[in-house]
């Protein structure tokens, strides 16, 4: 099965950009700051955490939060005619206590 995946993650950097992959710290500080995220980028990166885990591979949880919803964030707020800062840093916020209370419950 990993086989499968890396050769489908292969045939996927064929069609999107190289960039949505990995741990992209970047995008999430052009997300925050309201630089010009492209508005496809959460479904792409989605897309390739997909076909990581599914087929065997591990990925981390908490910066796929904060990657994804920073940027679905940024975006739809763009979309909205809203500040895209204040909604990608709230999304950020909202992922880290989410995460904590998940980790450390009372």
């Amino acid at each position: 099965m990993p086989c499968a995946g890396g050769l489908l993650i292969a045939a996927l950097l064929l069609i999107f950009p190289a960039a949505d992959l990995g741990l992209i710290l970047p995008l999430i500080d052009r997300a925050i700051y309201g630089d010009h995220v492209d508005f496809f980028a959460f479904l792409w990166k989605i897309l390739f955490v997909v076909v990581t885990l599914g087929s065997g591979f591990y990925g981390g949880t908490f910066t796929l939060q904060l990657v994804i919803g920073s940027v679905a964030e940024n975006v739809f707020a763009l979309a909205f005619g809203l500040n895209p800062v204040l909604g990608a840093q709230r999304e950020c916020w909202r992922s880290l206590l989410l995460h904590l209370i998940h980790r450390f419950p009372l």
